[in-house]
């Protein structure tokens, strides 16, 4: 992991120079003798011990964390070393760009073996015929996956395509409201109980947005980003698509509800800042200019350096129903991978416990239970009602993530963007992505 800046930096020749023959890359070194058992302590049948051979293994580049890396894979190399790992972070701006990425990096001739993958790229990914099913292996392997140590269930579900596992959930976020409860005692106001309603929000905004001592402070930094958004139609009874994601339902009426209250947030009740293509709403929070953010687990670490602890969680407020909105990763094996067996070997111990305990703990969530239950109530600093980290209070429901989610991504970008700077109506924005999603969907 620390030549992982070098790596950075090649990738950028790796796109440009597709053709070219693919360099050796630098690796985390293993033990050269042989290897021994894998993570079950057996090979899939038919398969030889690894013979100093090198794996990739790819991230997306905000969730390089080198040091835990290392630990991880130390651990990793006792069990298995004639195995050599070679990490490499990938820069990209979201999900959509990371996956289209991960497909140049094959069409190149430069594919990794395993990759980090989120519920918003798995789908994508099998489409495209560039993912391994996980369920021989398994099968073969029975010891490395119990699927009742997972939580949520319905996240699980979601790696599978037509009954076959794409994905070993790793990691987990929910999007549940972030407060500093300094500046809702310093507005005098008292954070409502956690089945509020969507007045009761607007209220409670209003009583917190206003000058204080020489700088205006808003309620709520609107959510720039198709996760947090999905959480707010399914409050609404509304989602993007239809059940088997064939169809955009955006011309749903609940639908245009939703965008209508995003927009208005900012410029009928005054309780959000008009968002611009500089905003961060983590800055915006930790600067104390807004009082909520929606987000998952994954500001912990961000917290904690900033000494942040006057912080609550919260749902989000009930419309026709409070739903929990689940998005996560897990790590998939690369078609075009020389050495499945290995490829299993490192994809399951990645996801594992000793890698969820160490790796996740000032993170997002870790999807086995136990690990969960053990980690999240003692990283520092520990939110009031860290709970909801641990287990919903409410029905799940897990982000939709269709086969043409990078270009639909894209989409919503562009329409919600004009939303939020008031270029557009709600009714405009949520027809226009209808009609560009429908044609996306069909293709």
């Amino acid at each position: 992991m620390k030549k992982l800046v070098a790596l950075l930096l090649s990738l950028v020749l790796v796109f440009a120079m597709a053709a070219c023959a693919k360099t050796q890359p630098t690796s985390t070194q293993g033990p050269s003798n042989p290897a021994s058992s894998g993570p079950s302590g057996s090979e899939p049948s038919g398969s030889a011990p690894a013979q100093n051979i090198t794996l990739t293994i790819a991230f997306p580049g905000q969730d390089v964390d080198e040091q835990a890396f290392d630990e991880v894979i130390a651990e990793f190399y006792k069990d298995n070393p004639g195995i050599n790992v070679n990490p490499i972070a990938i820069p990209n701006t979201g999900w959509a760009d990371y996956v289209a990425k991960i497909k140049s990096m094959v069409a190149g001739g430069n594919p990794p073996d395993v990759i980090r993958i989120a519920v918003q790229g798995i789908a994508e990914l099998v489409a495209n015929n560039l993912a391994i099913p996980y369920d021989d292996y398994i099968k073969q392997n029975p010891s490395v996956f119990n699927a009742d140590e997972y939580y949520p269930q319905e996240l699980l579900e979601y790696f599978k395509v037509d009954g076959k596992l794409y994905g070993l959930v790793w990691d987990a976020n929910n999007v549940v409201l972030h407060v500093n409860t300094k500046l809702v005692e310093e507005a005098g106001a008292v954070l409502p109980d956690s089945n509020w309603t969507i007045d009761q929000f607007i209220e409670f905004g209003k009583k917190i947005s206003g000058e204080r001592n020489g700088k205006k402070v808003y309620a709520y930094a609107m959510p720039h980003n198709y996760f947090a958004t999905s959480a707010w139609l399914f409050q609404n009874g509304a989602s993007f698509f239809n059940e088997d994601m064939t169809e955009c339902t955006l011309d749903d009426p609940k639908a245009i509800e939703v965008f209508r209250l995003l927009q208005d947030m900012i410029y009928k009740y005054g309780i959000s800042p008009q968002p611009t293509p500089e905003s961060n709403y983590t800055n915006q929070f930790l600067s104390e200019q807004v009082a909520m953010i929606t987000a998952g687990r994954w500001n912990q670490a961000t917290y904690a350096k900033n000494n942040m602890d006057t912080i609550a969680l919260t749902l989000l407020p009930k419309m026709k129903q409070q739903i929990m909105t689940y998005g996560g990763g897990a790590y998939t094996m690369i078609s075009s991978t020389k050495y499945p067996n290995e490829a299993f070997k490192l994809a399951a111990f990645m996801s594992g416990h000793y890698s969820q305990r160490h790796y996740l703990d000032g993170g997002s969530i870790p999807t086995i239970k136990a690990v969960a239950e053990e980690v999240v109530p003692v990283a520092q600093p520990v939110p009031k009602n860290f709970e909801l980290f641990i287990k919903s209070p409410v029905p799940v429901k897990v982000v939709e993530s269709p086969s043409a989610y990078s270009a639909i991504e894209g989409v919503f970008n562009r329409y919600y963007s004009q939303l939020l700077a008031n270029e557009i109506s709600p009714e405009d924005a949520c027809l226009g992505m209808k009609e560009e999603m429908d044609k996306l969907l069909k293709k």
